[in-house]
């Protein structure tokens, strides 16, 4: 009887360890590709969530692109940079996609300095035109709060690489920086809302798409 028992034990002492082990190896192998979460948005719209990271310097910047996933379709998709370091970039990239037909990307600055965040800001416009759901002549900034003059800073220094400018309730005139020597012909929008209204979306998705490229 206590021997039968021992063996039970030691079949489940068994089990136990090869489910760890399974689960760990698991745990290492995704780690290796790209994992990918689904993004509840609206009923109608499925968008997808995919990490990524760039390297500036030593410096690991990483955020996440959003997109409605386009896996079955051969296009590359015009790309919302949102430049803010608070929470509500997030809720931007979330709204974005499945409303204005494009991908967002949202990450955090890892500093408050304005010449540390321009260096980052540019590092993410550089490396996300490789991705394969981007399309790198159709790159745009959304500014929100102190992200605002980070936003504008990067499009009129690197004006051949942003398409347009999006920014949401900034405490300052975009044209004025034009005053410091900077130019920038592209498409400016401001928006006075702090929230990813109806309103504001139909606005980007007006700029970005036109109703005669639909």
């Amino acid at each position: 009887m206590v021997k039968g028992l021992k063996s039970i034990l030691w079949i489940i002492i068994t089990v136990a360890v090869l489910a760890i082990a399974g689960g760990t190896a698991y745990r290492f192998i995704a780690s290796k590709v790209t994992p990918r979460e689904t993004v509840s948005v609206r009923k109608e719209s499925k968008v997808v969530s995919e990490p990524l990271s760039f390297y500036k310097g030593s410096d690991k910047i990483s955020g996440k692109l959003y997109f409605v996933d386009a896996d079955s379709l051969d296009v590359s998709l015009p790309t919302v940079i949102c430049s803010s370091g608070t929470a509500n970039s997030e809720f931007w990239c979330r709204s974005i996609p499945s409303r204005g037909g494009c991908a967002a990307f949202s990450f955090d600055y890892l500093s408050d300095k304005e010449k540390d965040r321009a260096a980052q800001l540019e590092t993410v416009i550089k490396g996300i035109k490789g991705h394969k759901a981007v399309d790198g002549n159709s790159i745009w900034l959304l500014g929100e709060g102190f992200g605002c003059l980070t936003a504008a800073n990067a499009a009129f220094d690197n004006p051949s690489k942003v398409k347009g400018l999006i920014l949401v309730a900034p405490g300052f005139n975009p044209r004025d920086l034009s005053r410091k020597g900077k130019r920038y012909k592209g498409d400016i929008l401001v928006l006075e809302s702090g929230e990813p209204k109806s309103e504001s979306l139909a606005k980007i998705r007006g700029m970005i798409i036109p109703d005669d490229e639909d």
